[in-house]
């Protein structure tokens, strides 16, 4: 019988925090000092307040987390419900562009790879170049996870529509966002779709005026947890993103809220945050109502 590994946690001393080199070196001065002016006070020492900022980006760390499960959901069921009536209205190959852009990609990468992209005989011209070159990127990151799964031979062919599901999976939540709520796709996507991608919604929520900032919100949250960005901060208002993200899960189906909450194991942010915001509020007591100014590259 096979010893399987046992997952436990190691009795490790307890950190010194007297010196905090490690934490300096590990992370850049520029990621730190936006925490660092977050909680610093005039009358505490250097130390001090960078002893306060790591508790704060520990904190971030942990709502980050917290908050995966309920973002995974909402991107991954956002993305099934918007292709599917997609589908429904232009066939399955409605990512498949007839514009010269999108012909001249595919004989770039097909150059570039020294192989044939099969092409499905329909093709649609509802996508803006943007949103085209998005396709084109997720294809070609494809292609390329193919060739190294097959390295010890040569891909000759390469079938879209037999490779479908894997470029669907690569778009980004911005590409969903952007063919949901751009005035573009308005009278193509939105207006023929909402009512089917959002069916629980009131028809009174039915409205691009609602739906597209909230989406935008949700957006920005959700590249500032993957880009490993500062969500805490008092004016950023994580309690009401949070009430946003569930409100568009609830009107895809409420029974995936149900799932998510039903366990507190899986959606742990409640309780996270009812634990540690009153230490995050004590951090920043002093800077709570003052923005603190930062590159944002989460976009």
């Amino acid at each position: 019988m096979i010893n399987k590994l046992a997952l436990t946690r190691p009795n490790l001393p307890k950190p010194n925090l007297d010196n905090l080199d490690f934490f300096q070196k590990s992370f850049s001065n520029a990621r730190l000092e936006k925490y660092f002016k977050a909680v610093f006070q005039s009358d505490k020492t250097e130390h001090e307040n960078l002893k306060k900022a790591m508790q704060l980006y520990q904190i971030n760390m942990i709502y980050c987390e917290s908050l995966y499960p309920s973002l995974h959901t909402l991107e991954i069921a956002l993305r099934n419900r918007i292709d599917i009536n997609l589908t429904g209205k232009y066939q399955s190959n409605w990512f498949i562009c007839s514009t010269n852009f999108f012909s001249e990609s595919i004989y770039k990468l097909e150059k570039k790879g020294n192989l044939n992209i099969i092409i499905p005989s329909n093709s649609s011209t509802i996508l803006l170049e943007q949103e085209e070159e998005k396709i084109i990127f997720s294809l070609q990151d494809v292609i390329k996870n193919q060739n190294e799964k097959y390295k010890f031979r040569d891909i000759e062919f390469f079938k879209i529509a037999e490779n479908r599901d894997q470029i669907i999976a690569n778009l980004s939540l911005g590409f969903w966002i952007a063919i949901l709520t751009k005035p573009k796709y308005l009278e193509n996507v939105f207006k023929p779709c909402v009512k089917t991608i959002f069916s629980n919604a009131k028809n009174s929520e039915h409205n691009i005026r609602i739906i597209e900032p909230i989406l935008k919100r949700i957006q920005k949250l959700r590249n500032r947890i993957f880009h490993h960005e500062p969500i805490i901060w008092e004016y950023y208002d994580i309690e009401q993103r949070y009430q946003d993200i569930y409100r568009v899960i609830q009107w895809i189906d409420p029974k995936l809220e149900i799932w998510l909450k039903y366990d507190s194991k899986i959606d742990r942010f409640p309780d996270i945050y009812q634990n540690l915001s009153e230490e995050v509020k004590m951090l920043t007591r002093k800077n709570i109502t003052k923005k603190i100014q930062y590159q944002d590259r989460s976009r």
